[in-house]
């Protein structure tokens, strides 16, 4: 993993996969928008 910027928010998904959600200031509303959308995705690939 490397961290260019702070702060940074990062997902861990697996023991070696991460989803970058922030890098730098990033207000209360994109972060949830962005944590949704990752979640749905996941959600998603459990049921295909």
């Amino acid at each position: 993993m490397q961290v260019t910027g702070f702060p940074q928010v990062l997902m861990q998904m697996t023991e070696t996969k991460f989803h970058l959600l922030a890098r730098g200031f990033t207000d209360y509303e994109t972060l949830k928008k962005r944590i949704d959308l990752v979640l749905a995705e996941v959600e998603n690939n459990l049921f295909n």
